[in-house]
Parts: structure tokens; sequence; C-alpha cells
């Protein structure tokens, strides 16, 4: 059998020691009824926790100021509107920093994947460059018909071409990725709590970069290479 504790209290405040009690168990019920795992349950958690807190100590405030059953109730009612409004900015505080989280690790995995194809991208062109040098060399060096060096020169300019027109294209697209990224770095660094996942995201620019150097390495031997045509 469980002990009625406001036998405890004066005779004047067990009224309002029972309405502390009915309060406290009625709001406690409330908050759990709000579930974390369900869509929206940690906000409404976190509103009903500030409900809570600011009903309680609003009844014990009304109930120590007015002594009695009436400004416990109305000290409770206004501390729980109060706790509430607390408690839905808590949550909206929440809900911007989960959001900016969940972008900062979508910017890392896209700056990973970007670094990892441009990546790709160079060691195909490096063994492109090669290719058309060795073939820049044979022209100079061997002997061949007018035909078959003129086909030979226009395959070769074709291709420095299109190299020239892919390569340029990636580089504008990987430098605009760079500073994309680069803007949402610092804007949450400017946030009173910045995330931890901005390393993540300055690790994945830095990748980005090193590939940007490379193209803009490999731009030049194309354009090198097209400036010649001395064969």
């Amino acid at each position: 059998m469980n002990p009625d504790w406001t036998v405890f209290l004066k005779p004047g405040m067990q009224s309002s020691g029972k309405c502390l009690m009915a309060a406290g168990i009625f709001l406690a019920l409330l908050a759990g009824c709000a579930t974390p795992g369900a869509p929206g349950g940690d906000a409404s958690q976190t509103r009903a926790e500030g409900a809570v807190a600011g009903a309680l100590i609003g009844a014990l405030l009304g109930n120590a100021a007015g002594n009695n059953r009436q400004g416990t109730v109305v000290g409770a009612a206004i501390g729980g509107l109060l706790g509430a409004v607390a408690g839905d900015k808590v949550a909206t505080k929440k809900a911007e920093y989960a959001q900016r989280e969940d972008q900062l690790l979508a910017a890392a995995a896209e700056a990973r994947q970007v670094a990892q194809q441009t990546k790709e991208y160079n060691e195909r062109l490096r063994k492109d460059i090669a290719q058309l040098e060795k073939t820049e060399q044979r022209l100079r060096n061997e002997t061949m018909t007018a035909q078959a060096r003129q086909q030979a020169v226009t395959a070769n300019r074709e291709k420095i071409a299109s190299l020239l027109q892919q390569t340029d294209r990636n580089l504008v697209d990987v430098r605009k990725r760079i500073a994309a990224q680069q803007a949402m770095i610092q804007a949450e660094q400017q946030q009173p709590m910045p995330s931890a996942n901005i390393v993540q995201v300055a690790s994945g620019v830095q990748d980005m970069q090193i590939q940007e150097r490379n193209l803009e390495r490999a731009l030049a031997q194309l354009r090198l290479i097209d400036s010649r045509r001395a064969y």
C-alpha cells in the first residue's frame, strides 16, 4: 500500500501538496507520450519536457507566493505555457542543428566522390597525353606518305581538341564545387556551435584541390602539344 505523503504536510498545505502531486503525475505521463522513435518524437519530447519543467516550477512558485490551491494551479498553468514555449525553441534549434549535420555529411560524401571521379579522369588523361606525345614524335621522325601523315595529324589534332574541351569543362566544375563547399564550411564556422563534421568536408575539399591542380597541369600540357604543331 503506497503511503499518502501529504499527511506530513501542514493542514493548510495538504490540498496544495495533492495538487502538486497530481500535476506532476499528469505532466510526466504527457512527456512519456512523446516517443523519440516516432516521426517528430524528439521535438515533441523536448517540448513536453519544457512544459513539465515549467509547470512544476510554476506550481512551486505559485504555491510559495499564494500558499493556496489557486496559486499553485495558476503557477503551474503559466509555468507550463512558458516551459512549452522554451521547449519549442530548443526543439527548433535541435532540428536546425540536425539538418546542418545531414547537409555537411552529404557534402563530405559528394566531395569524396568528385575527388575520386576526377582522379580517375586524370589517370586516363595522363595516358592519353603520353600517347599524343608519342604520336607527335612518330610524325616527326617516321617517313610516310602524305596521305597517311595528313590522316595521323588530323586524328591527333581532333583528339587534342576533344581532351582540351573536356578537361577545361571538368576543371570549371571542380572549381565550382570547391567554392560551394568552402562557403558551406565558412557558414558553419560562424554558427554558435559549429558541427564537427566540417572536418570531413574540409578533408574532401583538400582532395578535390589536389585533383584540381592535376587538371591544371594536364591542361597546360595539352595546350603545349597543341601549340607546337610542327609535324
